[in-house]
């Protein structure tokens, strides 16, 4: 009977420690959720945010790839941003066609955005690391990457025909 209320009491010390466990977890992972909104917003009110925007979760030395879509006759903002700890943010636009880096922000000393007229429709790649960021172990931080767009005026269109 005493062994039995010992491996009882034993199963409950097992299944609370689990359960605390689990909630400490839970309670310290990140939600990235909406860190979007956080990313420098452009001054042209023209621009709506897309919904191409994203928050992702990045871990040090890993790089985290968005698949995006650019149509024709628009004019896109991308920012990007994350807390301060994460150092320079590392932004590459990559052809999704030839794979081929089109844009890497390292070399315009990390800006946290850019512009980009669209003339036709493409996909690309949206490549984010945090190269010199400082992470405990393996926890991961959040990135935000805003996208806003607008319709380019006629001017475009007329350039083509």
């Amino acid at each position: 009977m005493d062994r039995k209320i010992n491996i009882i009491q034993s199963l409950f010390r097992w299944t609370i420690l689990l359960v605390l466990f689990t909630i400490a977890q839970f309670v310290s992972a990140q939600n990235c959720t909406n860190f979007d909104r956080k990313c420098a917003t452009p001054n042209d009110k023209k621009f709506e945010k897309s919904s191409m925007s994203r928050s992702v979760k990045i871990r040090a030395k890993q790089k985290q790839a968005i698949n995006i879509t650019l149509f024709e006759g628009k004019e896109y903002y991308i920012s990007v941003c994350g807390k301060s700890n994460l150092g320079n943010i590392q932004m590459k636009i990559i052809s999704g066609f030839d794979k081929k880096v089109i844009y890497d922000n390292a070399a315009n000393g990390f800006t946290d955005f850019i512009t980009i007229k669209s003339e036709l429709t493409q996909k690309l790649i949206f490549e984010i690391s945090a190269p010199t960021g400082k992470f405990d172990g393996n926890e991961h931080e959040c990135v935000g990457v805003l996208i806003a767009s607008h319709k380019l005026n006629d001017s475009l269109s007329a350039k083509k025909q």
